[in-house]
């Protein structure tokens, strides 16, 4: 998914006064200057809002002047009307070379007929003329005053005007304010096939626009939908500080709402990969992976987000191996049971379907032993039950169970992580913690931890004041490690808001050395 990063902005911030609704935005940052910069900072893309027929020409073309030398690709909220009432506030902007292309976006009319008959003649000046526009229909809240414009609807007038002057922009907000209040309002494959733009904003307590940092926004199922469709336009916040203004921080809130935008794009990008990479590259990646391992000594590797592959010496161990959530093929499910048939071990952790996929095991052969918590059920042939405490060897290698924080509050299950012993130094698996207080027991000479990252349920797009990741960093620390591995990244059945990646990572790296991600596919040699 190819895309910018903008916010729109009042039109009234160009004006002198400044009307109330721009005002209330200005006081928030302190000045007219402080919000340019702001935007300049952190974006690449700003939309005027909203530019209508009496707007003047001048005051249009000043205010792209400024946001074009701030370095700002300028998209315009518009008004639909008549062609030469529409045209009208771009007089001056029409005749100046400043930008190849201006999105500039409409809400509909009151009926499909009408709002048909406008874009209609708008499309067809465009076409005459070589106006660098282009036009995005948006999607709108339904109300007495505004009964026509659901998604569908939206997406029937572009396709029934066939130009290649139109598309549409996707309102979040405005759609899920139409589902919250139970008017049926999907979001198509038509629809998604010809978005260009986006308004993006959070629902709360009943009202439309308010920042990312609060109520719902649904980023995760439409920025999805979007990277499906190779969405190729600006994802643009579309906040309104006079709703929120007395309540809500209005700079903080937006700087939180572009870090929350950012975030939510990346991993968008990143789970899109990931879904890719399982269903068409993994098995490659497999064999990759397998001969690096089968020539090394001693080695680690991922093949899930959190299933690992060790051998130390002439002892192989498999752990917590579930493609049950990774949509894999009956080939290379057939690949990981023949590597893992020739082990001597198999480690289970805890009963979440992302580390126990009863089908796969089983596909294990009778001799693998498998050491299975005493609080789960196995009906494998050798299965051992473990309590904390407990040891086995495995010729130079010595398991020991531990119980393990996974519970947090009342939620979670009980799992217990295990270290691993060979030649005097130790290899330690926490597994899934949660509960970063939680007492473990004291190690010696940890030469790799092998953690999981996890930084607050549901809080994966905060990363603005995340108490979390200080946690997690003095969580890990107590382990005296050398060296430390993160697993549990881009797990593919996760939402956005609850799925680990790189960008986290980064955020713990910044705070403790000798941190690394660790993915699937990479093996770790020693």
């Amino acid at each position: 998914m190819a895309y910018s990063i903008g916010a729109a902005i009042p039109f009234g911030l160009f004006e002198a006064p400044i009307p109330p609704k721009a005002e209330a935005l200005r006081l928030g940052f302190g000045d007219v200057d402080a919000v340019l910069s702001s935007y300049a900072q952190q974006l690449q893309c700003v939309e005027l809002r909203t530019v209508r027929a009496h707007s003047d020409p001048r005051l249009v073309a000043h205010a792209v002047k400024q946001l074009r030398e701030r370095g700002l690709t300028v998209t315009i909220h518009g008004t639909l009307d008549e062609v030469d009432a529409f045209f009208a506030p771009y007089a001056e902007l029409l005749t100046l070379d400043w930008q190849p292309l201006y999105n500039v976006t409409v809400h509909p009319a009151a009926s499909h007929d009408e709002t048909v008959r406008l874009l209609h003649a708008i499309c067809s000046q465009i076409e005459q003329n070589g106006y660098p526009f282009f036009i995005t229909l948006e999607n709108q809240r339904i109300t007495e005053k505004k009964p026509f414009g659901l998604c569908e609807e939206i997406a029937e007038v572009v396709n029934q005007v066939d130009s290649e002057h139109l598309g549409i922009c996707f309102d979040f907000g405005h759609q899920l304010s139409n589902t919250n209040k139970e008017i049926a309002d999907p979001v198509t494959d038509r629809f998604l096939s010809q978005v260009r733009h986006t308004h993006i904003h959070s629902y709360y307590e009943g009202r439309t626009h308010f920042p990312l940092d609060h109520g719902t926004t649904a980023l995760d199922q439409n920025l999805m939908a979007l990277a499906a469709h190779q969405f190729d336009g600006v994802l643009s916040l579309e906040l309104s500080a006079e709703r929120y203004a007395e309540q809500i921080p209005i700079r903080e809130s937006f700087e939180h709402s572009v870090m929350i935008l950012k975030t939510a794009a990346t991993l968008t990008e990143n789970k899109a990969h990931a879904i890719t990479f399982y269903q068409n590259e993994y098995l490659a990646a497999m064999r990759a992976a397998k001969q690096q391992f089968d020539e090394a000594e001693n080695a680690v590797t991922l093949v899930g987000p959190s299933a690992y592959v060790m051998k130390f010496g002439d002892t192989r161990i498999a752990v917590d191996i579930a493609p049950n959530v990774l949509s894999l093929g009956e080939d290379e499910q057939a690949f990981l049971a023949d590597w893992i048939n020739g082990f001597d071990a198999y480690i289970l952790s805890h009963a979440h379907k992302d580390h126990y996929d009863p089908a796969f095991l089983s596909k294990l052969s009778p001799h693998i032993v498998t050491l299975v918590p005493d609080f789960m059920v196995s009906e494998t042939p050798q299965a051992v039950h473990t309590t904390p405490g407990f040891e086995r060897t495995f010729g130079d290698v010595t398991v020991t169970v531990f119980e393990s924080g996974h519970k947090h509050g009342i939620a979670g299950v009980q799992e217990y992580g295990f270290s691993i012993r060979y030649r005097g130094e130790t290899y330690v698996f926490p597994c899934d913690v949660r509960n970063f207080t939680f007492p473990f027991p004291a190690f010696e000479n940890v030469r790799y931890l092998f953690a999981h990252l996890w930084l607050g349920k549901a809080n994966a797009l905060n990363l603005y004041d995340n108490p979390t990741i200080d946690a997690f960093c003095t969580f890990l620390k107590q382990f005296k490690f050398k060296d430390c591995y993160l697993a549990h990244l881009e797990d593919i059945h996760r939402p956005l808001n609850d799925m680990w990646s790189a960008v986290h990572v980064q955020a713990v790296t910044q705070k403790l050395p000798n941190v690394r991600p660790f993915s699937v596919g990479d093996v770790l040699k020693f």
